[in-house]
């Protein structure tokens, strides 16, 4: 790839889709080549705070917004380290991070409506006004939350962000019905964003738990499963004792579609030798699921040992 934007495209990808490990890998061969480049180094440190390396995420942002890049996206980043640090923390250390998470929240939203940047100010608003729900001042984080709600009715997006947006304002004003209504329609314009929804759906069990709320808002959010699956191969034509014989592949095939169809997994994980493996990946793929193949050892090896000896079909 001889653009950065091309690995911007691929790690954006692999974080909607709830991979921050493998965003985290895409991104590495483009900062080696351009090491200055804001969004790569901004995705970078979304990846490591999405896969848990929080405090490493926490240190990248904070030297970006030193060196000058103080947009809504840096300082967002920044702050949502500092709220996550904040969730680790022992009761004494809590409240500095929950200061400093609202702090640039805060911030960022007066720069971005002072700009007249809308989407910008959603993003930091919406997150100011959790951050002062957190810290125990309700009457702050309502009022912005019904200002956050005015500006993205104004704005008459269509997208997930803004439905997301509408249903955590209404979340924190107490409209728990609203709430449910705008996490509906977020989750229908999602798709497969596992990723966003994942993290829309932990701020708001987030704010519900804190809120003595009844917890429906954020279960409409609920995302699929993801399955590990394995099971026998084929039996060899000199197996003595009988275990998957060829002949019994089509109902073996037939439980595991109906099964798959059932649980409408987002993704399986599993290997690939001839029988079970074969069988399960193929019903997941036919129902548009990600499947990920993960062998013991090399692929040529593999198949030699596990699947060409059932033959052709």
């Amino acid at each position: 790839m001889d653009h950065p934007e091309a690995y911007v495209e691929v790690a954006d990808r692999h974080l909607r889709q709830g991979e921050p490990l493998s965003a985290y890998n895409a991104l590495q061969p483009g900062l080696e080549r351009w090491p200055g480049h804001t969004r790569l180094r901004q995705l970078q440190a979304l990846a490591l705070a999405r896969s848990g390396d929080v405090e490493r995420a926490n240190a990248l942002l904070d030297a970006l917004a030193r060196e000058g890049t103080d947009d809504a996206e840096t300082l967002g980043m920044l702050a949502r380290t500092h709220k996550d640090l904040a969730l680790r923390a022992a009761d004494s250390q809590r409240v500095p991070h929950l200061q400093s998470a609202f702090d640039l929240y805060d911030r960022a939203y007066q720069a971005a409506r002072g700009r007249g940047e809308r989407e910008a100010a959603g993003y930091t608003g919406i997150n100011a006004a959790a951050m002062a729900a957190l810290s125990g001042d309700l009457s702050r984080a309502r009022r912005i939350a019904g200002e956050v709600d005015g500006l993205c009715r104004a704005t008459a997006a269509n997208d997930y962000w803004s439905a997301a947006t509408l249903g955590e304002a209404a979340l924190i004003q107490g409209d728990n019905a609203a709430a449910r209504e705008h996490y509906q329609r977020a989750k229908d314009l999602a798709g497969r964003s596992y990723g966003d929804l994942g993290s829309t759906r932990r701020q708001a069990r987030l704010l519900e738990a804190h809120l003595g709320m009844d917890g429906s808002a954020s279960a409409i959010l609920a995302l699929p499963p993801v399955l590990a699956f394995t099971g026998h191969m084929i039996d060899r034509r000199d197996r003595m004792a009988p275990r998957f014989p060829d002949e019994h592949g089509p109902a073996v095939e037939a439980v595991v579609r109906a099964r798959l169809a059932a649980l409408s997994p987002a993704a399986v994980y599993g290997s690939a030798a001839c029988g079970a493996d074969l069988i399960c990946l193929e019903a997941a793929s036919e129902l548009g699921c990600e499947t990920h193949v993960v062998l013991p050892f090399p692929p040529a090896a593999f198949r030699e040992a596990s699947v060409d000896y059932a033959g052709a079909d």
